[in-house]
């Protein structure tokens, strides 16, 4: 199992959002109507934090779910993660503005 599947459960759990503008509300902090890059990793980041237990930003192999194997090229540091979702950030801002929108969330990344 790959390590995007073991963090959608915790990520979402029970509050998964039916369309782009009730995920975009889930994600909007600060209520501005579109999502920072601070706002994305905070929400992105649930499942890795609530995986490591012990807070030290690392997964160690006990921390995983029963059966997740991280392959060598998965983040199994939050700053590893952190910064593949600022690349996936930038994949999904299309207009370059630094923010995401209920438009650029819906869109397939570029």
């Amino acid at each position: 199992m790959c390590l995007a599947l073991a963090l959608a459960p915790a990520a979402v759990g029970a509050q998964f959002a039916a369309t782009p503008d009730d995920y975009l509300a889930r994600m909007d902090v600060d209520g501005d109507g579109r999502i920072s890059l601070a706002e994305y990793q905070a929400w992105m980041t649930r499942g890795f934090r609530a995986m490591d237990r012990n807070g030290d930003g690392i997964l160690q192999d006990d921390e995983l779910p029963p059966g997740v194997i991280l392959r060598p090229s998965q983040p199994r540091t939050l700053d590893a993660f952190l910064a593949n979702l600022a690349r996936a950030f930038e994949r999904l801002d299309r207009d370059g503005d630094g923010f995401l929108d209920a438009a650029e969330l819906a869109a397939p990344p570029r």
